[in-house]
């Protein structure tokens, strides 16, 4: 009734080594999405860089030049009527 032959023996093995082939490349493709999940895991997503915050200008106190009537800041004036904007 059961016989064994040389062709069925051989066709078991073939089928015993493609079925342990099969789970070693399972195992091995298990293992690098597990690597590949915990990298992305520790690195943190990108950021946008921050733009350098710049102080706001310090504020002036503006004054009219006794020579021409134009605003120049505190402390300063037009150095003579030649010189002034206005003239």
């Amino acid at each position: 009734m059961f016989t064994l032959s040389i062709g069925k023996i051989l066709v078991l093995a073939a089928v015993i080594a493609a079925l342990w082939r099969g789970t070693s490349l399972l195992r091995s493709l298990q293992a690098s999405v597990d690597r590949l999940s915990k990298t992305q895991e520790k690195t943190p997503p990108p950021t946008r860089k921050r733009e350098a915050v710049t102080p706001p200008a310090r504020e002036v106190d503006l004054v009219p030049c006794p020579h021409c009537g134009a605003y120049v800041p505190n402390g300063t004036y037009c150095q003579d009527q030649a010189h002034c904007r206005m003239r």
